[in-house]
């Protein structure tokens, strides 16, 4: 079982599970774009599969995700890039907007702060990975109607689900 679905997805979690499942989506989809903001953590690890773009401001990123035409679609959250909260609720609508012309769209952040979680009261699922010995341990909340929450062990070598 993958962690990441259809719609749009917040996925808060160390560096490791977002290459992993970055590389994952690359596997699934035919066209996909990696928007970075000021700061890139990620994007080196992920070698192929992506057409990258870089918002330097949270205008451009509105800008770039209005152009969006791909089928997967992963942001990596910069925190830098909203001057104001209202910034991050225009994003948060943005994403929606665009998580319902594409297939996938993964928002990705390795800390919480107070815009992302503003953008995440729009998401379809949040997904949070933390260390856990022997791997990690994933929580998906599925913000539908009945706003479930399950979690999983994760295996520290595979970076998969375990059944």
């Amino acid at each position: 079982m993958e962690l990441i679905r259809e719609g749009f997805n917040v996925l808060i979690s160390p560096s490791a599970i977002a290459v992993n499942e970055a590389i994952n989506l690359t596997n699934t989809s035919l066209s996909c774009l990696f928007i970075a903001g000021n700061r890139i953590s990620i994007l080196t690890k992920i070698k192929h599969g992506y057409e990258v773009a870089r918002a330097f401001t949270s205008h451009q990123l509105l800008t770039l995700l209005e152009n969006a035409h791909h089928q997967s679609i992963f942001i990596e959250h910069d925190p830098s890039l909203f001057e104001s909260v209202r910034d991050a609720e225009i994003l948060a609508l943005a994403l929606r907007d665009t998580a319902s012309r594409c297939e996938t769209l993964v928002y990705y952040s390795a800390t919480h702060d107070e815009h992302l979680r503003i953008i995440s009261r729009l998401a379809d699922r949040i997904i949070v990975v933390t260390k856990h010995r022997p791997g990690y341990v994933a929580d998906i909340i599925e913000l539908n109607p009945r706003r479930e929450v399950r979690s999983f062990l994760l295996s520290d070598v595979q970076l998969t689900l375990e059944v």
